[in-house]
């Protein structure tokens, strides 16, 4: 009976080390694995968000903008998706380096001041000072 029961302990302690636990509450926005499915370590199989806090991260932010902008300062945000809203921002931080694409661009990052009840994860954003 003993033996028994450290199997089983032995069993369900190994269980649990294959349960995935997310390190904050969030929707799952992504999902790239199946039920019984192996995955290989360091290989992200998940994509895990909190839509209450939402912020915008540009990708295209010349050098000349990247120049003249800083945390902290005030801007206007608005969506293609949303016709006829604006939410106001603030910058979090300017890249210190260009980013990896075409030309030579700045990601950026506002915090919205509020967020839209259907702004979703990816839509479009166009930031005004």
């Amino acid at each position: 009976l003993a033996l028994a029961q450290a199997q089983a302990q032995a069993a369900e302690e190994a269980l649990a080390t294959l349960e995935l636990r997310a390190p904050f509450d969030g929707v799952i926005c992504s999902l790239e694995v199946r039920i019984g499915e192996w995955v290989t370590p360091g290989v992200p199989i998940i994509q895990l968000g909190n839509l209450a806090k939402l912020r915008v991260e540009t990708t295209d932010l010349s050098e000349i903008d990247a120049a003249r902008i800083h945390p902290q300062d005030n801007v206007l945000v608005t969506f293609d998706a949303l016709p006829g809203l604006t939410v106001q921002g603030t910058v979090l931080r300017v890249g210190n380096k260009s980013a990896a694409s075409s030309g030579v661009n700045y990601t950026t990052v506002i915090l919205l001041d509020t967020i839209p009840d259907n702004l979703r994860w990816g839509m479009t954003a166009f930031v005004d000072m």
